[in-house]
């Protein structure tokens, strides 16, 4: 690692969004269908929360905070090299249309001119955005990228609409449903230029056997769209209970006390879980610590809102002062999964910036990038899959994700030189899902029931989206957490339903789920560099959301009927452009794995890549492989155990937006 990566990831620009409408407490309680006498604004201390207007979604509040963020940036759109989006909800239109694909970062990167950005979107609950966080520092210390943006546009309050509805009483597991608000959040982060500033520490853990304490996904009675169903008290204690412990040894790991922090921003979802951790906190520092008055809390005007909370009351301490340039805290995140986190930072000069935004130095104008993801990158250390494991639904039972998932991972295991107490890193890519869940990220549910992280071992586990191409955005950043040292055995986790059932519109996709195994030890074999090419003048080919009909979800499929030929015509420009870049080296190629294959088509790339037809490989009798493309043609591929020297393999994948991923896998 070279002298400079040394140096902390900091927050170059934020920007935070709030709907100017604000409904209260009383107002919400007031438009329950059952009279409720639960003391909601007591015990939480919201007063109001901001609701998005008519026509606001969730992709348009991202959007507005990204603009405020790059208002107040040096940093212009067409310059950010990796975007990250990582909301929990997707509603992005009217009628509960949740949106699947394309993802919402590439659509965000097609607005805002982002064409060089490598784009996916990350699902973990509540502990989404410093997930995403975490993943943009993995790319910055290890050079990958110089900058990233991540953000988050939560427009959650139609699930306080559908609770108003179903709430039968003061125990109802909807309650929390009522305490929910609408906010974008974004954030720039690059390398600080001083060692002083910026990111000491960032870690997540997951803790899968809670998984079930808190559940978004379509209600029972579609018609009210989504619902949120979360064991408040369990939730509550658990959350409490592991964070602050995460938070204390974090702290040690630093060797810093809790005195030298000014703020904690903790997960802001009620008054009395905050009065809870800081109980918590003095039982671990002494009470002489008074953490309850460190503790941020921006709960009476805002509520909660998802993974934007700490992000939020951030930002408010901020405008008004409260967090000055050297000032260090503690953020500490929870949510759905259990995933807790800590990340210990300090500031530069940022709030006297965000401040006085027309002190600003004008955007910063950078070389042209020829992809900052290239294959051409410097040679780095290989990252091999060491195992696959496939799995199909069994015969006497409808589809079911997870269960396939599961049924995938444990093939996997009995392939591998691994146990599932060695996994520390699990991430899901499968994008249809049943009951079309939201949260919590089905990577926590798989490793609770595959029983990771029982042992002592620390385990993060999230989602990573992108259609199709999300199987090697999963690859990439299993790929980076490895180099960087920060885990040693990654599972990546594929598993796809048809939503629609046996009838109606569906994909053609292969119910299936796939796994496979991640690590550094294959010496000269494994995967080296990753190429995302985007085509946003395509982005039209495949759209899909959550709509209602006839009183139930469905998928709604909109597709162009030469939707096909716009992948291969992506695909070809893609190789083309590899090749007049020198980024890939045809004569060392003995593979290609390329989707959406015709005989034309073979026969046009065979003349590209110089490779006989026979060894390119793509596609079975099984309907479109999808996310599980690269796991099936690799174990079905032959050619893919060869131990030559020298030689190696394309792996292309074709999803939505269109957004071509490319790698070389060496054999």
């Amino acid at each position: 690692m070279t002298e400079d990566r040394k140096y902390p990831t900091l927050f170059e620009s934020i920007g935070v969004y709030l709907p100017s409408k604000a409904v209260s407490t009383k107002e919400v309680m007031a438009g329950c269908r059952n009279r409720l006498l639960f003391p909601l604004e007591q015990v939480t201390g919201i007063s109001r929360r901001h609701q998005a207007g008519e026509f606001e979604f969730s992709i348009d509040l991202a959007s507005k905070a990204m603009a405020i963020c790059f208002y107040r940036s040096r940093i212009a759109a067409s310059d950010i090299e990796l975007l990250v989006c990582c909301n929990i909800s997707r509603v992005d239109g009217p009628e509960h249309a949740f949106t699947f694909e394309p993802s919402t970062s590439l659509r965000l990167s097609k607005q805002f001119g982002c064409q060089q950005a490598i784009t996916f979107d990350v699902s973990n609950g509540c502990a989404g955005l410093f997930t995403g966080i975490l993943i943009a520092d993995t790319f910055i210390n290890q050079g990958l990228v110089k900058n990233a943006m991540v953000v988050s546009g939560e427009y959650i309050t139609h699930l306080t609409d559908a609770a108003q509805k179903e709430i039968r009483n003061d125990m109802d597991p909807r309650l929390a449903c009522l305490t929910l608000g609408d906010s974008g959040a974004a954030i720039i982060l690059e390398r600080s230029s001083d060692p002083d500033y910026g990111f000491s520490e960032i870690d997540l853990q997951t803790l899968g056997r809670y998984s079930s304490l808190c559940v978004a996904k379509l209600s029972d009675r579609p018609q009210n769209g989504g619902i949120m169903l979360t064991d408040a008290l369990q939730m509550s204690s658990a959350s409490i209970r592991h964070g602050v412990a995460h938070a204390v040894e974090t702290l040690r790991r630093a060797q810093l006390p809790l005195a030298a922090f000014r703020h904690i921003f903790a997960h802001q979802t009620s008054r009395s879980s905050l009065k809870g951790a800081a109980h918590e906190i003095n039982n671990y520092f002494g009470a002489g610590v008074r953490s309850e008055e460190k503790l941020a809390d921006n709960l009476a005007n805002c509520g909660n809102t998802a993974t934007t909370t700490q992000i939020v009351a951030l930002w408010k301490y901020l405008l008004e002062g409260k967090v000055c340039t050297g000032d260090r805290v503690v953020f500490s995140c929870t949510g759905s999964g259990l995933t807790v986190g800590t990340a210990l930072y300090r500031f530069d000069d940022l709030p006297e910036r965000l401040q006085n935004p027309e002190q600003r130095s004008a955007p910063v104008r950078r070389s042209p990038n020829t992809s900052r993801s290239a294959l051409t990158s410097a040679a780095v250390s290989r990252i091999r899959i060491e195992a696959v494991g496939i799995a199909w639904p069994a015969a006497q039972r409808e589809p079911n994700g997870i269960a396939m998932a599961c049924d995938a991972v444990s093939e996997c295991l009995s392939r591998s030189n691994y146990t599932a107490d060695d996994i520390d890193l699990l991430i899901c890519c499968g994008v249809y899902r049943n009951e079309f869940l939201a949260e919590p990220a089905l990577a926590a549910v798989i490793a609770g029931k595959m029983g990771m992280g029982l042992n002592g071992r620390n385990i993060l586990a999230f989602d990573v989206l992108n259609g199709a191409t999300g199987f090697l955005n999963a690859c990439q950043v299993g790929s980076e957490m490895i180099r960087s040292g920060k885990r040693r055995s990654v599972m990546i986790v594929a598993a796809e339903i048809e939503n629609n059932g046996s009838d109606g519109n569906l994909l053609g996709l292969a119910e299936m789920a796939s796994a496979v195994i991640l690590d550094g030890g294959g010496g000269d074999r494994g995967f080296e560099r990753f190429h995302f090419e985007m085509y946003p003048e395509q982005s039209d080919a495949v759209f899909t959301r959550l709509a209602i009909h006839d009183n139930r979800g469905v998928l709604h499929i909109e597709r162009k009927p030469d939707w096909e030929e716009r992948y291969r015509h992506c695909i070809r420009a893609t190789i083309r452009k590899l090749l007049e870049t020198g980024s890939f080296d045809p004569s060392k190629c003995r593979l290609a794995l390329v989707p959406h294959l015709s005989p034309a088509f073979v026969s046009e790339l065979s003349g590209l890549l110089d490779l006989p037809p026979d060894l390119i490989a793509g596609g079975s009798g099984f309907g479109d492989l999808f996310t599980s493309f690269v796991p099936y043609t690799v174990r079905s591929a032959a050619p893919f155990g060869v131990t030559a020297s020298k030689a190696s393999a394309l792996i292309v994948t074709a999803g939505s937006g269109v957004q071509i991923g490319c790698a070389i896998y060496h054999l």
